[in-house]
Order: C-alpha cells, then sequence, then structure tokens
C-alpha cells in the first residue's frame, strides 16, 4: 500500500509545473532584456513601452506563481517519510 496515496503524483506534477514555470520565466526575462536594449535606442518609442509594461505584468504573474509551487514543494519536504 502507498503510504502517501496521490500525494507522489501531485509533488510530482507540481516539480515539472515549477520547472515549466522556470523555463517561461528565463525565456521572458530574454525578451525584456532585448525589449530595453531597443528602448535604449528609442526611448520614446509607444509600441515599445507597452510591450515592455505587458512583459513586465507577465514576469511578475509568472514569478508568483513560481513562489507558490515551490512553498508547496518545500511544505512537503518537511512530511517524514515523504519520499519527495
Amino acid at each position: 500500500a502507498e503510504r502517501f496515496p496521490g500525494l507522489i503524483g501531485t509533488l510530482t506534477g507540481s516539480m515539472m509545473e515549477l520547472q515549466t514555470l522556470q523555463e517561461a520565466l528565463k525565456m521572458e526575462i530574454q525578451v525584456h532584456q532585448k525589449l530595453v536594449a531597443q528602448m535604449k535606442q528609442d526611448p520614446q518609442n509607444a509600441d515599445l513601452k507597452k510591450q515592455l509594461h505587458e512583459l513586465q505584468a507577465k514576469i511578475t504573474a509568472l514569478s508568483e506563481k513560481q513562489v507558490f509551487q515551490d512553498t508547496l514543494l518545500t511544505q512537503h519536504k518537511d512530511i517524514p517519510g515523504c519520499p519527495i
């Protein structure tokens, strides 16, 4: 009998979700860096400003989700005998 029924699958899913979020954050930060470089060349470009603002909101949302997933995984590390 499984000692933690359903927990392993949930945690594995959380680990995969955390990895996906980290990859998405990395990609969005790279795009952000490119936009910042473009803004330095054309600081009055309204379209670039809009894109940058939208991207910053997206990065913030991804970061908040990442913190939530990390918290879920960290809490389960404290369960005695938990395999993950």
